[in-house]
């Protein structure tokens, strides 16, 4: 079971390119347990499934600028400030 860290995490995710495979559930995926203060921007990330996978305990979480297939939040609600991310088909 994840367990919550101490202290925010702050850090930045850019610039990088991240495909799953064919059966791959995501090209990124929050690890869920309240991840806090993370930007995620300026990276291609494709899945066949979704490519941005977040959780609805993730907070102060910014996402902008991304190539993505998808986006979507696993819980109910939107946990994190979601810019503009142009979407790429996984096929591309």
């Amino acid at each position: 079971k994840s367990r919550k860290a101490d202290g925010d995490h702050d850090f930045v995710i850019e610039r990088n390119l991240f495909i799953a495979t064919a059966d791959g559930q995501s090209a990124l995926t929050s690890w869920g347990a309240n991840t806090r203060n993370v930007t995620i921007r300026q990276n291609y990330l494709v899945a066949p499934k979704v490519g941005l996978m977040l959780h609805v305990s993730d907070t102060g979480v910014a996402v902008d600028g991304n190539a993505v297939s998808s986006i979507d939040t696993i819980g109910d609600g939107v946990s994190a400030r979601i810019g503009t991310n142009p979407t790429v088909d996984w096929s591309e």
